[in-house]
């Protein structure tokens, strides 16, 4: 069960998890310690019992989304990510999600696919991570209107 919660506290513990923020920070994010979540009615955290996802605006239609998955559902959590990009298209105006992976996080660019985003393209050069700059893939997937 998907569901969006207000619980920064929440948040912010599964985000700052040893196993996670290393996986969602680059060199320009604050310590795992002064970390803090956006509070905003604009950014959609979406709790399950596999971890959360995060999903930030672009534009009016298109929403970003961010997985942090706990360790032990690793491998095992491609339905929540599926029931959460239901759960935007269901709940809210956006029309499109998208996401991007860097280049060297192999088993997030499969993991999105299987959550059924397909790639769209490559941002050059644009993460930076332990000093090394990493292209990222595009991502993303519509909502299909119903008939």
């Amino acid at each position: 069960m998907i569901i969006r919660t207000f619980d920064y506290d929440l948040i912010m513990d599964i985000m700052t998890h040893p196993d996670i923020y290393p996986y969602i920070s680059d060199d320009g994010s604050p310590s795992q310690e002064d970390f803090s979540p956006i509070q905003s009615d604009d950014i959609y955290y979406l709790i399950c019992e596999a971890g959360l996802f995060m999903y930030h605006p672009h534009n009016c239609i298109t929403v970003e989304v961010h997985s942090c998955v706990l360790p032990e559902y690793r491998g095992k959590s491609v339905a929540y990510a599926k029931a959460s990009v239901e759960w935007m298209f269901e709940n809210t105006k956006y029309r499109k999600v998208i996401t991007q992976v860097p280049s060297y996080n192999k088993r997030a660019l499969v993991y999105a696919q299987k959550a059924g985003l397909e790639i769209e393209g490559t941002n050059r050069m644009s993460f930076m991570k332990n000093g090394k700059i990493y292209d990222q893939t595009i991502l993303g997937v519509v909502c299909q209107p119903q008939h």
